[in-house]
C-alpha cells in the first residue's frame, strides 16, 4: 500500500518480536543513507582496562529506530528521522 502511494520504508524490531517501528518516506524526495536499531536493554560500559563491554539491563525489549535520509534534489541536505517503541513494565 505504501509503495503504491510513492513511499519507501524501513522497519526495525527487537529479537523475537513480531512488531516494531517503521519509518516511511517519499521515494521521489529522499533516499536512505543509513539506518540503526537501538536496543534499549543494552548499554556499553568501560571495564577497568578501558575496553568496552556490552551489558544488559532488565528485559523490556524496547527499541528505537533511526534512519538517515538524503534529499534527491538537494544532495547536501538531509534528515535524520527517529521513532521508538516503548512498553512500560511496572516491575
Amino acid at each position: 500500500m505504501l509503495g503504491e502511494a510513492g513511499y519507501a520504508h524501513h522497519y526495525g524490531s527487537g529479537p523475537g518480536k513480531k512488531h516494531g517501528c517503521m519509518i516511511a518516506f517519499k521515494k521521489n524526495m529522499y533516499s536512505m543513507v543509513s539506518d540503526r536499531v537501538i536496543y534499549y536493554d543494552q548499554y556499553v560500559a568501560m571495564d577497568d582496562a578501558g575496553s568496552s563491554l556490552t551489558k544488559n539491563t532488565f528485559k523490556t525489549r524496547n527499541i528505537g529506530l533511526l534512519v538517515a535520509l538524503r534529499g534527491l534534489n538537494q544532495e547536501n541536505e538531509g534528515l535524520i528521522v527517529a521513532t521508538t517503541h516503548l512498553f512500560w513494565h511496572p516491575k
